[in-house]
């Protein structure tokens, strides 16, 4: 199912208790952590894919706006392990409880 970056950055917000505008450090860096995650995550998308016989991607997309890039990559990737990465990257040290999340 193709999930919007946009839904990405929601969820992600969603464990921080966050909006768009609410905090500058997670508008500006959150498309930037999001493509590093990507990268990470592309070896699972791809043994994903290839265990159902779809072609495997050669590499992750950039992403330079969150609202008009859509990602055909499994749900467990994009509405699970996505939000929670890039949650974790904004949870510092005086935030635990949240981390261990």
């Amino acid at each position: 199912m193709a999930t919007t970056v946009r839904k990405i950055f929601d969820l992600a917000a969603a464990i921080l208790f966050t909006s768009k505008g609410g905090d500058t450090d997670y508008d500006q860096y959150s498309p930037l952590l999001l493509e590093r995650l990507l990268i990470e995550a592309l070896p699972y998308e791809n043994a994903i894919r290839a265990a159902s016989g779809r072609e495997e991607l050669t590499s992750a997309p950039e992403i330079n706006a969150i609202d008009d890039t859509v990602l055909d990559w499994d749900d467990r990737i994009t509405r699970n392990a996505l939000p929670h990465g890039l949650a974790s990257c904004f949870m510092g040290d005086d935030n635990n409880k949240k981390a261990e999340m």
